[in-house]
């Protein structure tokens, strides 16, 4: 404040201020140029390979149908929607079909990728499994899921039970313990069984609002008295 020059003074310390934001939007072009030479034996030209995945003369790449397979799948935006974003972002929107085929190649690429996660769920020590409504073509499917700590399956099919599960096929030789809303079909499995919280103290909710029992208000209060305790042990470390 008195007007004399910093310029020599030694620096004390720095303060830091950061600012969070996007870079600029806009797509990025990679020309590959293969050599094309004439064969002086046969008068053929031959061309050099281009890279793998470059098969089109102009063609999106790798990370691009990603996020468009992202859009659709994860996010479950129309495809309007999905054209009406690129070229809002990009300039250049991009059709229905270049985003059915993102979406299709990667389903093509899902089976190994399937195979390895059924086999790393089939070794878990504890699944979760539940089941969940859902229209398919009008009719009433069934959405079925695995899950462990890290690690998620989907499934679709008709049936809620016994046959779905049979056709699947994931559980038939599973041999850890396996946590479901009570459902018979799942106690026919040969692993061993434990019943999930929520949907207990969901049926104690019932019988106590509805069916007006005490003991069943007094059992949703342990359960979840159970809980917070069990949280505040995880918290201190206490195993």
């Amino acid at each position: 404040g008195c007007g004399r020059s910093l310029a020599g003074a030694p620096v004390l310390r720095h303060e830091v201020r950061q600012v969070f934001e996007l870079p600029p939007q806009q797509l990025v072009v990679t020309e590959h140029r293969a050599e094309v030479k004439r064969c002086p034996v046969s008068g053929r030209e031959v061309r050099a390979p281009f890279p793998p995945g470059v098969d089109a003369p102009a063609q999106y790449g790798p990370r691009f149908h990603g996020w468009l397979v992202y859009l659709r799948v994860a996010q479950l935006l129309p495809l309007r929607r999905i054209r009406q974003m690129v070229g809002d972002l990009f300039g250049q929107p991009v059709s229905e079909a270049t985003v059915g085929a993102a979406v299709q190649s990667v389903h093509d690429a899902l089976p190994p990728f399937e195979r390895a996660l059924v086999a790393a769920l089939q070794r878990s020590p504890v699944l979760h499994a539940d089941e969940s409504g859902l229209r398919v073509d009008g009719k009433l499917h069934w959405l079925h899921v695995l899950c462990s700590e890290r690690l998620t399956w989907y499934g679709v099919h008709p049936r809620r039970g016994r046959a779905a599960l049979d056709d699947f096929g994931i559980l038939k030789d599973f041999s850890g313990r396996l946590v479901h809303d009570c459902l018979r079909s799942y106690f026919l499995l040969s692993c061993a069984h434990a019943l999930c919280n929520s949907h207990l103290v969901r049926e104690l909710t019932f019988l106590h609002e509805e069916s007006a029992q005490p003991w069943a208000g007094h059992m949703k209060a342990l359960l979840l008295e159970m809980y917070v305790q069990r949280q505040l042990w995880n918290d201190s470390g206490i195993v």
